[in-house]
């Protein structure tokens, strides 16, 4: 872990760089107001009040942000009030599982939605509970994309190639990308990190199947969530996110887009349907405009073995569908799990090691060697900004 901890040590320092210059100028902000108006004439204070002034500040205003550094933020992966609460997976399963698994919960519900912005081709609902969740259905047509260049577009091409939203993003690996929002009013640009996620959902769960089918219409959950970085640093958090994409019997698609609206405060109508009629549909079609590119590995693009094809979100303990050689590939997805549960595990021991050593203790030793600096030299005689203005103050009382 120590390893891991050292290739991190250059982010820090740069944050820590950041939040001491972003404390510094904010301090100084009092010293320009008294300068700026003429107030330390008034108030008959020196250069050296001043600048004690302005360390106090620093304290203050750092002792602030650390208290609120400290407060627990709200997680991704932490339940709020208005929660589905059925089928709550078990605590000790990956972030990515526990994320999938609440919006499966939030979408499957089919009574806690009402219809809003009636819109041609488009169906946009919002939740009864949740006031900032919508979802946008849109249904693509046979022979416009195979599934598997749709869900190999959505693993394999950067979200801001086709989000008309995304100015520009890093993927920052194991399923972690840092995306920056384009800013429009009233909405301003926004930076988060989220955990991308894709599973293939049981067809228990959402039964389309007709009874001479062979095989069962695939239904494929597509999702991101808010998560945390040591290398970015995120203004916004979106805990519901993704496309439920089902396939028809008709042989095309119905895909469902979930959208978070939280993280931007209140909005005026106008902009949130502007949002869920032009933004959405947009960036979906571009989507489907890159996934025709995409050539496909396999001409059966039902094939449930094939490699290109998420993990099934099957609950701890149950027996995976059958696929064409069910040992084989429970073995394979039981390992693939396992490995990216150990992926989960490192990434949160590397974010619990980072947070022990935070930037405030740093800035705050700067900020007693920078009070202890200021003490000395206005102790000098010889220092002329000091020994000028102190001049100044003893004339004044004289006439006074």
């Amino acid at each position: 872990m120590s390893s891991l901890n050292h290739s991190h040590q250059y982010p820090l320092l740069a944050n820590l760089q950041r939040h001491t210059l972003f404390l510094v100028s904010l301090s100084l902000v009092p010293l320009w107001a008294f300068n700026r108006f003429k107030w330390n004439a008034r108030f008959t204070l020196d250069q050296f009040h001043l600048i004690l002034a302005q360390v106090l500040f620093f304290v203050l205003l750092s002792r602030k942000l650390r208290s609120a550094a400290q407060s627990p933020s709200p997680s991704s992966d932490t339940a709020s009030d208005h929660e589905i609460h059925e089928n709550h997976p078990s605590p000790g399963l990956s972030p990515s599982f526990r994320s999938a698994q609440r919006l499966k919960d939030l979408v499957e519900q089919s009574n806690d939605w009402i219809g809003i912005y009636p819109t041609p081709q488009l169906r946009i609902m919002k939740h009864r509970a949740i006031n900032s969740v919508y979802t946008v259905q849109m249904e693509v047509e046979k022979g416009t994309v195979t599934l598997e260049q749709l869900v190999r577009c959505l693993t394999e091409r950067n979200r801001w190639e086709w989000d008309k939203m995304c100015e520009s993003g890093q993927d920052l690996g194991d399923g972690i990308i840092w995306l920056r929002l384009k800013g429009f009013w009233p909405i301003k640009p926004k930076e988060l990190v989220l955990r991308s996620f894709v599973f293939r959902l049981p067809s228990s769960d959402f039964p389309q199947t007709k009874p001479e089918s062979p095989q069962p219409l695939v239904t494929i959950l597509a999702g991101s969530t808010s998560t945390t970085h040591p290398l970015r640093s995120s203004s916004l958090e979106i805990k519901y996110a993704g496309y439920l994409i089902q396939q028809l019997p008709s042989g095309g698609f119905k895909v469902t887009h979930i959208v978070d609206l939280a993280g931007f405060g209140p909005l005026p109508t106008f902009v949130t349907k502007a949002i869920l009629t032009k933004f959405v549909p947009s960036s979906f079609r571009k989507l489907i405009a890159l996934a025709q590119l995409i050539t496909p590995q396999n001409s059966d693009y039902n094939s449930l073995s094939s490699n290109w094809m998420p993990l099934t979100l099957d609950h701890p303990g149950t027996k995976p569908e059958s696929e064409s050689d069910p040992q084989t590939s429970t073995e394979q997805q039981r390992l693939q799990v396992m490995i990216k549960e150990l992926k989960d595990v490192i990434q949160d021991l590397r974010q619990q090691q980072i947070g022990k050593t935070s930037w405030w203790k740093k800035g705050k030793i700067l900020g007693a060697v920078g009070a202890a600096l200021l003490v000395f030299l206005g102790t000098q005689p010889n220092f002329e900004p000091f020994a000028v203005r102190r001049r100044q103050v003893r004339w004044f009382y004289k006439l006074h």
